[in-house]
């Protein structure tokens, strides 16, 4: 009777499947021709990476649709986002519907997504601008040096270069030695994308990139694109190259009935008897009041997975994970979680724009991990840091006096450089930490810790390079591994299968907080200090440094398990 009566009261706000699958058929006739935007608006929408793979997905499966027109301009999103989307589009094609692409400018992403396309069409005064990949790393050591602030490093792993930026002016020989693999790895999978996606070869598009800027009529020449057409001039030529009169709608209006079919799966409580556990952000160990920040809070992810091991109903769990890490402790909190979890059912791990350090830490109990060849991955390291901001205090006057009741009591308070014996005992307990590290990954990859160690020691791979190291097992997208999930469970989806349960951890990001702090009070007298003031406006500190900051302000050195560097620098 509940039933019924919930039934009743859904159709009072929506629609029944079987009635719209009718008043679809009747207006697109099985001749769908779906427009999509794949641009900067597109990304900034809450959710708007899942939303479109969502999408391109449903599109393929979908019988009304026949054919896609997508415009890409100013894409935004991590390599393995776009990997994900090229993969998406490429299937599109092989399911025999046609992907025509409209490019107003081209950068490395846009260039990179337009190669998955059937037919890739260029405004005739737009620019190709895809010069390959770089990355800049930058380095406040000088200038702290020169402000007076100290800063105590420990690290665990030869490669863990987190805390570089603190203390250096430039790279040491093994982060450039990392992170110049990193980008040539990969700067070849996006050269053999493009290459493969227009039927060129390598060296053509590595010439290309050196070449650029190129215009339309050089695109055209160079086989980058296949048409020059004005954005008036493209939905004619589409219909030319179709052998159908097509329906056209956008994917606006095509979301609003995967939205009724959503709302209705969930009125009938159908679906596969799965969840998806969606991680993102820092790894911390209790969510902050107040904040900002989407974080990995493990006082509110250890509960979640703790009722899903918990439930009858729930027969598999995918968690995808997309951090640079944080702190050790509660990684190793959640890494418990889905190590208890995987003993009553199934779990599967989707590493998305970055699973590092600790956040490769936390799910590699899961039973298979995938990763998209463009993932960042390992940092198999801990690092600590202590900032003492002492000198620069005493710069302007501010002075303190400790009163302690034993010998290193007051070392939380970062008044004071550690000495010999304490400094000793904390590299003791960083190497403790990394040897932890070290025996979760092995016992998640089923192998020995000396099987292990050589890809650890705190450097980055990118997701193909993990599967080769053997970090991870399969190279997939999302899709590839829910249907993973599905075959661990026994459940053999259908066309508009969907988990039952999707589950997300969202919650806050000191940005600038102790340069600004510091330089909050320089006069005009001290010139260094005015420009250092100047300058800070406009310097963007990575992620990692953030937390990096905020954990050791006060003289902890906490052992943290993060990323060396901020994927968003990678252009």
């Amino acid at each position: 009777m509940a039933g019924l009566l919930r039934v009743a009261l859904a159709t009072l706000v929506a629609p029944p499947p079987p009635l719209v699958d009718l008043l679809r058929l009747l207006r697109f006739r099985r001749r769908g021709l779906v427009t999509l935007d794949l641009g900067a608006s597109a990304w900034r929408r809450p959710g708007g990476g899942p939303r479109l793979l969502q999408a391109l997905t449903w599109l393929r499966d979908d019988p009304m649709v026949r054919a896609v027109r997508v415009e890409i301009d100013g894409v935004r999103g991590s390599w393995a986002d776009l990997q994900s989307l090229h993969a998406a589009l490429r299937r599109l094609v092989e399911a025999g519907k046609p992907v025509f692409v409209q490019l107003r400018s081209a950068g490395n992403a846009e260039l990179f997504l337009a190669s998955a396309g059937t037919r890739v069409f260029m405004l005739p005064v737009a620019e190709i601008q895809a010069a390959g990949l770089a990355s800049r790393m930058t380095f406040l050591g000088d200038a702290l040096a020169a402000l007076g602030v100290e800063v105590e490093l420990f690290t665990a792993g030869a490669f863990k270069s987190a805390g570089e930026p603190l203390t250096r002016s430039c790279p040491s020989a093994e982060n450039r030695q990392a992170m110049q693999a990193l980008l040539d790895d990969l700067q070849d999978q996006l050269v053999t994308a493009i290459a493969g996606g227009r039927g060129l070869e390598p060296e053509t598009v590595r010439q290309a990139m050196a070449a650029v800027p190129l215009s339309a009529e050089q695109a055209l020449e160079l086989g980058l694109v296949d048409e020059l057409a004005y954005q008036d001039q493209l939905a004619e030529r589409v219909e030319d190259l179709l052998d159908f009169e097509p329906r056209v709608g956008s994917v606006s209006g095509w979301w609003r009935w995967l939205r009724i079919r959503n709302f209705w799966h969930r009125v009938a409580g159908t679906g596969a008897p799965v969840a998806v556990v969606r991680l993102e952000g820092a790894v911390v160990d209790k969510r902050p009041d107040a904040s900002g920040r989407t974080l990995i809070a493990a006082d509110r992810v250890v509960p979640m997975l703790e009722g899903l091991r918990e439930s009858d109903g729930v027969k598999g769990v995918l968690i995808t994970v997309d951090s640079g890490g944080g702190s050790v402790l509660a990684s190793e909190r959640i890494w418990r979680a889905v190590q208890r979890l995987q003993e009553t059912k199934p779990v599967v791990a989707l590493f998305q724009g970055v699973a590092a350090s600790g956040g490769y830490y936390l799910a590699v109990p899961a039973r298979s991990i995938y990763v998209q060849p463009g993932t960042i991955t390992g940092s198999i390291g801990v690092i600590g840091a202590r900032i003492l901001p002492g000198r620069v205090l005493d710069r302007f006057g501010v002075h303190a006096s400790i009163l302690s009741t034993a010998p290193s009591a007051d070392l939380a308070m970062g008044a004071r450089t550690m000495n010999a014996p304490e400094r000793r005992r904390l590299e003791g307990s960083i190497a403790r930490y990394y040897e932890l590290f070290l025996r979760r990954v092995a016992g998640g990859r089923r192998r020995p810790v000396r099987a292990i160690e050589p890809f650890a020691q705190g450097r980055v791979w990118t997701g193909r390079a993990a599967r080769e190291h053997g970090l991870v097992d399969r190279l997939g997208t999302y899709e590839d591994a829910l249907r993973r999930l599905y075959e661990h469970v026994g459940v053999r989806p259908g066309r508009w299968t969907l988990p039952r349960w999707d589950l997300s951890q969202a919650a806050g990001s000191p940005s600038q907080r102790l340069i600004q702090a510091l330089l909050a009070d320089a006069t005009a007298g001290d010139a260094a200090l005015v420009t250092l003031r100047k300058l800070a406006a406009n310097v963007r500190i990575p992620a990692a440094i953030e937390l990096l900051l905020e954990r050791s302000a006060v003289g902890r050195a906490e052992p943290l398990a993060l990323l060396e560097w901020d994927p968003s620098d990678l252009a």
